[in-house]
């Protein structure tokens, strides 16, 4: 008795949804009642690439600065 019941309660429901569809004053039509908006998510920010980057451009200035420095002392004269 309970299966026929569900089976009843899901046919009712196609018919429905079917008649929704199909009509020609339906809300809504073949492929657009088909489609699911997909989820709305951010995109992640990638922060740790950015850090990193910042530090090796700082170290590398520090030692182009120190090499220059050293550079200039060898042509004065000065070790």
């Amino acid at each position: 008795m309970g299966n026929r019941r569900a089976a009843a309660t899901l046919n009712r429901k196609m018919t429905e949804m079917d008649w929704a569809i199909s009509s020609s004053s339906a809300p809504m039509t073949g492929a657009v009642a088909a489609m699911a908006e997909p989820p709305q998510t951010d995109e992640p920010t990638p922060t740790r690439v950015e850090m990193l980057e910042g530090i090796c451009s700082s170290l590398c200035r520090r030692k182009d600065t120190t090499r220059e420095v050293v550079m200039v002392d060898r042509m004065m004269g000065r070790d």
